[in-house]
C-alpha cells in the first residue's frame, strides 16, 4: 500500500469526526440519565434556593474524576460541558440536594463513569458496571436510575447508628 501524506490527513480527520461524534453520545445519554433519575425520583415541584435565593436543581450533575469530592468543592458541570477522557468515556457525579440551607445547596454525590464498548452503552459505579438497553429515549436509563436511588440511600444511611 503506498499511504501518501493526504491519506495520513483524510484518517486524522476521520479520527476527530469519530471521537466527536463519541462525545456528543455520551454527552446526550449523560443527559437522559440525568432526566430519567429526575423524573424518577418525583421531586417536589417547587424550586429549591438557597439561603442567598440561588436557584438549585434537585438533580445535577459535577465535576468528577477519581478523587473523592468534598460538599464545599462542588463544581456543576452540566452534561455539554463534560469532557472526554482518555479512554473516550465521560466522569462524573450525579448530585441529589438533600439540603437547601446551605449556599448553593447540600449534595449526595455519587460517582458515574459512561462509556461505549462494542456498541453498547456501559455505566460504572465504582467497579459495578451496568449496560443499557438500545432502547429510544429517556426510558432506557429506567433501571439504572432504579439503581442509582438505591445507591442515595445507601449514602443516607449509617448502620452503626441502628
Amino acid at each position: 500500500m503506498n499511504i501518501k501524506y493526504d491519506d495520513i490527513i483524510d484518517q486524522r480527520e476521520k479520527l476527530r469526526s469519530a471521537l466527536e461524534k463519541r462525545h456528543k453520545a455520551l454527552i446526550s445519554d449523560a443527559a437522559g440519565f440525568l432526566k430519567m433519575l429526575t423524573i424518577s425520583l418525583d421531586v417536589p415541584s417547587y424550586t429549591p434556593k438557597d439561603p442567598s435565593g440561588k436557584r438549585l436543581e434537585w438533580v445535577n450533575t459535577f465535576a468528577g474524576n477519581d478523587e473523592l469530592v468534598y460538599p464545599s468543592e462542588q463544581i456543576v458541570c452540566p452534561p455539554h460541558s463534560m469532557g472526554l477522557e482518555p479512554d473516550f468515556s465521560i466522569k462524573f457525579y450525579i448530585g441529589l440536594l438533600v439540603d437547601e440551607n446551605y449556599e448553593d445547596g447540600y449534595y449526595v454525590l455519587l460517582p458515574v463513569k459512561m462509556r461505549y464498548e462494542n456498541g453498547l452503552l456501559l455505566i460504572n459505579y465504582g467497579e459495578v458496571e451496568f449496560s443499557v438497553p438500545h432502547d429510544v429515549g429517556n426510558d432506557r436509563f429506567r433501571q439504572v436510575a432504579k439503581l442509582y436511588k438505591g445507591y442515595f440511600m445507601e449514602a443516607m444511611t449509617d448502620h452503626r447508628l441502628n
